[in-house]
């Protein structure tokens, strides 16, 4: 019980997204987490960062970000590692995105697929 207090504090008040100009030209943050399975992202500096519950990190190289040409309102960011493959992450600006545990709404809706599974959560913009 300890270290899922421990690590839910990690998720909501530390694992930050970084990703230039999602909502804007200017640099943007992202507060990110997800839940059942606790994960955090950290996508900064050309680097894209996975963490599961247990701190298993895996690391990517950003490859590739995409704005929709039809919705201004929704990104993807797509990143490689040699070893672990690749991560595709869809951001989504809802203003209503909800973790399940609390009744705060976020921002963003974001769900990403690494390897042979897909993960949904929110993020909230952190303006720098």
């Amino acid at each position: 019980m300890r270290k899922v207090v421990s690590v839910l504090s990690t998720c909501l008040g530390i694992v930050v997204l970084s990703f230039m100009g999602v909502a804007s030209s200017s640099a943007t943050q992202l507060q990110c987490l997800g839940t059942e399975p606790f994960w955090g992202l950290d996508v900064e500096g050309g680097v894209i960062q996975y963490s599961d519950i247990d701190d298993n990190i895996t690391m990517f190289e950003l490859k590739e970000k995409l704005a929709s040409i039809n919705h201004t309102n929704r990104w993807i960011i797509q990143g490689a590692d040699s070893k672990e493959g690749k991560i595709t992450i869809s951001l989504s600006k809802t203003e209503q995105c909800s973790d399940d545990m609390s009744d705060f709404a976020y921002e963003y809706d974001v769900t990403f697929a690494m390897g042979e599974n897909a993960y949904s959560g929110c993020c909230n913009r952190i303006k720098n």
